[in-house]
């Protein structure tokens, strides 16, 4: 059994809005809100209202789905490619009797059993020679079998008296995966020995599907010079056709298969990787969240982009473990859709802004080996090269305040954060690389007592790791916090003192 490349729990939400079977008959469709999914099994009633899911059946192709008769005891699992036709024949497939809805019969067994059901059932439907007699006399719908060649053929036969229409389909009862393919031709003949005859081909089909072929009694009647007696000869000729490609389908297991899942969801746009969330045009190409704001239509068709998102394939891709974007540059990094962009920021591999940026309108991008010199060159005012701070306070007389230091500890930057707002003192930390290591580190704040009254308030909170957002007092238990009534007698001369130290360790 092939290992699926994804969790049972996902692979039960991977199902048809119709018929609740999964999403392993292709072609599939979306609608245009992105929530209801349509399979290959079944037909699509609105058109208008649905688009064809490209970006799903490339990535679903790669997937292992059970058949869809595991319910009454199929073991196989296999890839959509191959699960369409194995469906088709499987051994545990349950068929209605062909015509039940033209009589009373309740029939309904496996493949295997529906030619001895018509013999047993239905005797005068089928037929050996695959000729059959037609009138205009009434209206009819019936189902002939025609077994030939050791193959089963269905032949679907209406007449509408009314219009003096006559149609016929033939379908092929595949009862095994490698069964071979089949055309057939309708010949229009006379009881007279020497008959005249109108022949037209056409593929036989699946089972599941259909194509006719239509006469009219009057073209019937001008071909054949008005025959008392009309019967329809149904020919079966086997087709020419290259050898499957099933077999270079690439296996979950083959080294090359992930790769070629994620080509499949680069953004046609900026050609990064595609993370939720997932958006697509009217006519179902995605496009990735950075650059879905950005563009009006579509690169490819030029369609328009709504805000139609893709939730299937977006749940989908949860699954996957996504390489760093910096792997050609060997970073060995792979993690899942929710954690991918957090490393990329700060991935050693990558290049990194600037950790003043916005404060100093700096667009310098940097390597990891690049950072310090680039402080100490460009910024050497952030650095705080002593332990002290002193600040004024008639600074705050507006009541919001806030700045930012570099200090050096440990061979590392690390990114201080103080503000003032709320009559709160606020500081925290940040690890500026490598980021994974930030739980090693802590701030602490010494509050230096001005006044003299050997008062001392000290408080430490582990260092957080490096965002490129400003949110630094969001979280509870990653900052220090002193109120101003708590260490006004600390102050005088309107200046508040503290040191700000980085240390080892980790909070008990």
């Amino acid at each position: 059994m092939e290992e699926s490349l994804v969790s049972a729990d996902l692979l039960d939400k991977l199902r048809c809005h119709l018929c609740n079977l999964y999403l392993s008959v292709f072609p599939i469709y979306i609608n245009d809100k992105g929530n209801e999914f349509i399979c290959g099994r079944c037909n699509v009633q609105h058109e208008d209202k649905y688009i064809r899911d490209g970006s799903y059946e490339d990535i679903a192709q790669y997937i292992i789905f059970p058949c869809a008769h595991s319910v009454n005891g199929c073991k196989q699992q296999m890839c959509p490619q191959k699960l369409a036709l194995h469906e088709l024949c499987c051994a545990f497939r349950k068929l209605d009797c062909p015509n039940r809805s033209y009589s009373d019969c309740v029939w309904k067994g496996s493949i295997n059993k529906l030619r001895d059901h018509f013999e047993n059932s239905h005797r005068a439907l089928f037929i050996n020679d695959g000729k059959f007699e037609i009138n205009f006399n009434n209206s009819l719908r019936e189902y002939l079998l025609f077994f030939t060649e050791n193959e089963l053929f269905l032949v679907k036969k209406e007449i509408d008296s009314i219009n003096g229409i006559f149609s016929c389909s033939v379908k092929h009862v595949i009862q095994i995966e490698d069964s071979k393919k089949y055309n057939y031709s309708l010949r229009i003949e006379t009881a007279n020995q020497f008959f005249n005859f109108h022949e037209c081909s056409k593929r036989t089909v699946s089972i599941a599907n259909e194509e006719k072929i239509s006469f009219s009694n009057e073209f019937i009647n001008e071909q054949l010079s008005y025959p008392e007696t009309i019967i329809i000869n149904v020919i079966i000729d086997e087709m020419e056709i290259q050898k499957s490609q099933i077999a270079n389908i690439p296996k979950i297991e083959d080294s090359n298969t992930n790769l070629a899942i994620f080509n499949e969801l680069e953004c046609p746009i900026c050609y990064e990787y595609m993370l939720p969330p997932i958006f697509q045009c009217l006519s179902g190409h995605s496009i990735c969240n950075i650059c879905k704001p950005k563009i009006v239509f579509c690169s490819i068709c030029k369609g328009n982009i709504k805000y139609t998102r893709n939730f299937t394939l977006e749940n989908l891709v949860t699954q996957l473990s996504y390489p760093c974007k910096y792997s050609k540059v060997g970073c060995p990094i792979a993690l899942k859709a929710g954690s991918i962009e957090q490393h990329q920021d700060l991935c050693e591999f990558g290049s990194y802004e600037c950790p003043l940026a916005k404060m100093e309108n700096c667009i310098k991008k940097l390597n990891k080996n690049e950072i310090n010199r680039h402080i100490e060159t460009e910024h050497e005012s952030y650095l705080l090269k002593f332990n002290k701070v002193n600040v004024t306070l008639n600074m705050l007389n507006d009541g919001r305040y806030r700045e930012y230091y570099i200090i050096k500890f440990d061979k590392k930057l690390f990114k201080l954060c103080f503000a003032y707002f709320d009559f709160t003192f606020f500081w925290a930390i940040q690890l500026i690389y490598p980021s994974e290591d930030y739980i090693k580190y802590q701030l602490e704040i010494d509050i230096i007592d001005n006044s003299g009254n050997n008062l001392r308030a000290y408080a430490r909170r582990p260092c957080m790791p490096y965002t490129k957002t400003e949110n630094f007092f969001e979280v509870k238990g990653t900052y220090i916090m002193f109120l101003y009534e708590q260490i006004n007698d600390f102050l005088t001369d309107k200046t508040l003192s503290y040191q700000a130290r980085v240390v080892n360790g980790t909070m008990m």
